[in-house]
């Protein structure tokens, strides 16, 4: 079973010490997200879209994938020196989490794209990434419908990149859709839940026994 390579507490608590402080600035009479005090406008964050193989093995046959319309990967989306991604648990805490740059624990770094500048100031992208902790719990992952890739368009979209989500990003999501290999997915995905579950039961009793 595939640890979690970031606490969710940590991004949320990150994200709710920024965004309490600039409420208290703005409550002080000090706005945020407008001129700063040397009478420049705000600077535009850029966003970039990190793109990871699966794992060494998926990483060495991804060409072929590409041209069958079925790349498989992790995506992550780098913006204010964090990269946020969704990912799976079992508890209805935040499924987004953090890591640094490119190192994500478990994929494969493949490549980077620039997404251009986010349109909000840099108050406003923390306050996006707060909300989206809230309504992306873990235990709505679903690896056609709720997944990693589909969360970094959805918070691509919500940062107002300029650059739209590549397409051979999301191939074998968008390739499970399909009716015949829809029924097939969410019968697996339902079975890996099964056995994960099963396993973590096994092991509550073996570790009070320890």
């Amino acid at each position: 079973r595939r640890r979690r390579p970031a606490v969710p507490h940590e991004g949320r608590l990150r994200v709710d010490v920024v965004v309490l402080v600039s409420a208290a600035a703005a409550a002080a009479g000090s706005p945020v997200g407008t001129l700063p005090s040397d009478g420049l406008p705000d600077r535009r964050c850029k966003v970039w879209l990190n793109i990871y193989d699966i794992n060494q093995t998926t990483s060495h046959i991804t060409p072929l994938l590409l041209k069958l319309g079925l790349g498989a990967f992790h995506c992550g989306v780098e913006v204010l020196g964090d990269e946020w991604f969704f990912a799976w648990g079992e508890t209805d805490y935040s499924g987004v989490v953090w890591n640094e740059p490119k190192c994500h624990q478990v994929h494969v770094f493949r490549e980077s794209l620039c997404m251009g500048e986010s349109a909000l100031p840099e108050d406003e992208i923390r306050m996006v990434i707060a909300r989206v902790m809230d309504v992306w719990p873990a235990n709505a992952y679903h690896p056609i419908h709720k997944n990693c890739v589909t969360f970094a368009e959805d918070l691509l979209v919500a940062l107002k990149v300029d650059q739209p989500f590549p397409a051979w990003a999301r191939g074998a999501v968008d390739a499970g859709k399909c009716c015949v290999l829809a029924p097939l997915a969410n019968f697996v995905w339902r079975w890996v839940k099964w056995y994960c579950g099963r396993e973590s039961e096994e092991q509550v009793p073996f570790a009070r026994a320890q």
